[in-house]
């Protein structure tokens, strides 16, 4: 299988390539421009509950961090060391993960 590297230099196959490319080339300028305001991330209170929700998780400087499709505790508290939220939400792997560890 050929592969390319994609902008977070993880390896892509040319086929997952095109396919984000032919996505990309549906998108009217001003759907681009609005989904371009889009946070990264954001944190929202519910309930006194604090809420972090992002689509991949990522470090201090912006660059993803490795995502686990069914991370167990210890994964997930790495992936989101250094934030302060009661829940973490992410999407990304398309897969439902339920973890939860000093009511965290």
């Amino acid at each position: 299988m050929k592969v390319k590297s994609h902008d977070d230099k993880r390896a892509m196959s040319l086929e997952e390539i095109d396919n984000h490319e032919w996505t990309h080339s549906k998108l009217s300028e001003n759907s681009k421009n609005f989904i371009s305001q889009f946070k990264i991330s954001n944190i929202i209170e519910i309930e006194e509950k604090k809420i972090y929700i992002v689509h991949y998780p990522n470090n201090e400087d912006g660059i993803y961090k490795k995502h686990i499709k069914n991370p167990t505790i210890k994964q997930n508290q790495e992936m989101f060391s250094g934030i302060n939220a009661d829940i973490f939400i992410y999407g990304h792997t398309h897969t439902i993960s339920i973890n939860n560890k000093n009511n965290k």
